[in-house]
């Protein structure tokens, strides 16, 4: 299974933390040998059509799709200094991201009820919803049944 992001609740705690002490400031640790990771490059959806699949994220989640390549799509963005990359890629292929499973990617949305409104108007409704103090979820099925999310306020 590929995640993006996953979400524990927050521990409920009935007793106040007593204060404690700002703690020295930790030096980074050195990077393994061979070096370190720099950033993820990349999530991958598996689709049985990938072409129709990075269309329905690009027209209805307005995912920029960027461009084809042996075995699918590519696409994302870069928001607050990090790049998401995300491949859609044939299912059962002989290139990285096709091993099987499925994909849950969560994207976090400016305006929560202006995106939702906005698909309900191609649509597009949520197979569920839910609220946390993290925020509001909409899960929503891909053509292929992966599910996507959006969270917001």
């Amino acid at each position: 299974m590929i995640a993006s992001c996953a979400r524990a609740p927050a521990p409920r705690c009935p007793v106040a933390p007593a204060p404690v002490a700002p703690a020295a400031p930790v030096a980074p640790a050195a990077a393994p040998t061979g070096g370190g990771l720099e950033y993820v490059g990349g999530t991958a959806i598996q689709a049985k059509d990938p072409k129709a699949l990075s269309a329905w994220y690009n027209d209805r989640f307005g995912l920029p799709m960027k461009g084809e390549m042996p075995g699918g799509a590519y696409g994302g963005f870069e928001w607050n200094g990090t790049s998401f990359n995300i491949a859609i890629v044939a299912a059962g292929g002989a290139h990285p991201g096709a091993a099987p499973g499925t994909a849950y990617l969560v994207f976090h949305v400016a305006d929560y009820d202006a995106f939702v409104a906005a698909r309900a108007a191609q649509g597009l409704t949520p197979v569920s919803t839910s609220s946390d103090d993290m925020g509001r979820f909409a899960t929503f099925h891909d053509p292929e049944g992966n599910e996507v999310a959006v969270w917001g306020r």
